[in-house]
């Protein structure tokens, strides 16, 4: 079976395309930056920008700079941990010179360019990981589908950061991974797995999608095998869900998150599990 993967340049992506490699006739790679980098004078424009906005308010203006240096911090404690779990397979896609690797430009892997160079490659199926919405076009290209490693337990949790608003809306249940096919909407087709990741007192919510990224790629890993197999079954969602985008995490999610963190959420929700008081949800396993 010819799989072709769609990736973002993430780490923790190109961790989910070596394991695959490893695995499958895979015939090309699509890597998609997801975030455009801004210059030094875009940059300078949107500071000028909220200090309008703030008045040049000295508090307001504190406040944001500590938000940013909390973020940095963050952002630091996050990548060292992402190449402690993901780096020894991740480094493959750098380097890999068994099948044609494609960089596209911003958001922009369903251009008719790449769906002709996805037409060209002849894929049965396409594995996708975090890239942007894929247009019809190029969710027409492989005759047995489009697979998507979703990290959160879809329809319940849909789009960004599934793994960080279940916690944040002390509901851990919902923590979970789902490989579905992809159709035009947001995380909205056919599952075919789902999983839950095994918790532990001291996990937070990196280490938590650690688990859940390489759970999910064993899922899908076990997807593609009944596909080619055509032993594979998929299941409808019946429920809408909630729907969270890029642009409803803040600093302030992050900060108040770790606070509850550290006072004992997931301590506390592991005692509720014991205690058979949790009603988790149903998935498809």
């Amino acid at each position: 079976m010819r799989v072709a993967i769609i990736i973002s340049p993430d780490i923790q992506d190109k961790y989910f395309a070596s394991r695959i490699i490893e695995e499958f006739n895979v015939v090309g790679i699509f890597i998609e930056p997801q975030y455009r980098r801004r210059s030094v004078l875009e940059k300078l424009a949107k500071l000028f920008r909220v200090l309008l906005r703030e008045r040049f308010n000295p508090l307001a203006l504190s406040r944001r700079l500590s938000d940013a240096a909390y973020y940095r911090r963050y952002l630091d404690s996050v990548s060292t941990l992402f190449k402690e779990s993901f780096y020894e397979k991740a480094k493959i896609i750098d380097h890999y010179a068994g099948c044609p690797v494609y960089h596209t430009r911003f958001r922009d892997v369903s251009s008719p360019e790449n769906v002709s160079l996805l037409k060209d490659l002849a894929p049965d199926v396409i594995a996708v990981c975090g890239c942007s919405i894929l247009k019809r076009d190029l969710l027409s290209v492989p005759p047995r589908g489009t697979l998507n490693l979703h990290s959160g337990l879809a329809p319940y949790y849909r789009g960004c950061s599934c793994y960080f608003w279940p916690l944040y809306n002390n509901e851990p249940e919902y923590l979970g991974v789902t490989i579905h096919y992809v159709d035009p909407g947001i995380d909205k087709g056919d599952i075919i797995h789902q999983g839950r990741p095994e918790l532990e007192a001291d996990d937070d919510e990196v280490t938590i999608f650690i688990k859940i990224m390489k759970l999910g790629t064993s899922l899908m890993i076990k997807s593609l095998h009944e596909i080619e197999l055509g032993k594979v079954r998929s299941y409808k969602q019946t429920e809408k869900g909630r729907l969270y985008l890029d642009s409803d995490t803040s600093v302030k999610h992050f900060r108040e998150l770790h606070e509850r963190l550290k006072g004992g959420l997931i301590r506390d929700y592991l005692k509720r599990i014991e205690s058979g008081s949790v009603d988790l949800p149903k998935i498809i396993e």
